[in-house]
């Protein structure tokens, strides 16, 4: 048997919780997370590599722990830095892999939208595939094309382009 934790909202912090205990989890899913009632992902025992966050953009439930009485967020770029050990999984447009499009999620309630990627993840998840998720990627992973000869040389948002190098 393939056991999966699913934990939204503040039901992710109870499962948070839960999962500090001794379980027959092989996978969790935490989404619209204020947190998981840990300091850190090692206090859960759950396999590494096996514990995965998914946000939604608009969602404003992950932001509302600022003072951290729910541990430590399991989302990358809140607070700063990333967390080490869970996986954060895309909500927006992509898509799956048999070619199918899928739509992003914007909303609290919406991470189990029908065709939404917030939705297949967590099914790749349960379906013990969790190689078919799709990664969420932060703005700084995404790696800059190499500048075209003789083109101006990109620049970061809100900064002007560099003149293409003299020979």
């Amino acid at each position: 048997m393939h056991l999966t934790a699913l934990g939204h909202s503040y039901g992710s912090l109870t499962t948070g919780i839960a999962l500090q205990q001794s379980t027959p989890v092989h996978d969790a899913v935490v989404f619209g997370s204020p947190g998981l009632g840990m300091q850190s992902p090692s206090d859960l025992k759950v396999p590494q590599g096996h514990v995965f966050s998914e946000w939604s953009d608009q969602d404003p439930v992950p932001r509302l722990d600022i003072a951290h009485n729910f541990g430590t967020s399991p989302y990358q770029g809140i607070s700063g830095g990333s967390v080490a050990g869970i996986e954060q999984l895309s909500t927006g447009d992509k898509t799956g892999a048999d070619g199918q499009p899928l739509h992003a999620t914007h909303q609290h309630g919406q991470y189990l939208d029908n065709n939404s990627t917030s939705q297949y993840n967590m099914a790749s998840v349960v379906a013990g595939q969790p190689h078919l998720t799709i990664r969420h990627v932060q703005p700084w992973e995404v790696p800059s094309p190499p500048p075209t000869p003789g083109q101006p040389i990109p620049a970061p948002p809100g900064r002007e382009p560099q003149p293409p190098p003299h020979r």
